[in-house]
């Protein structure tokens, strides 16, 4: 997948309203791929979800792991 495509899925993915309850209807051809595992070296990703850590504000003061993130 380019990263074009990458990018348009995560623009479907925020826009797509029929998410309930964890179910997911794959009316988007583009937004599946987004599900699928990637492997990425010797390591198989679940799916291409990213969630980058320093958005949360959840770490301690010092950047540390709280109970909070767990």
């Amino acid at each position: 997948m380019k990263r074009r495509e990458f990018m348009q899925a995560g623009i479907s993915l925020t826009a797509f309203s029929d998410c309930s309850f964890g179910r997911y209807n794959h009316r988007d051809n583009a937004l599946k791929k987004v599900f699928e595992p990637i492997k990425i070296g010797n390591i198989t990703i679940p799916n291409r979800i990213v969630f980058p850590p320093i958005s949360t504000n959840y770490a301690d003061d010092e950047g540390f792991v709280t109970q909070r993130i767990i």
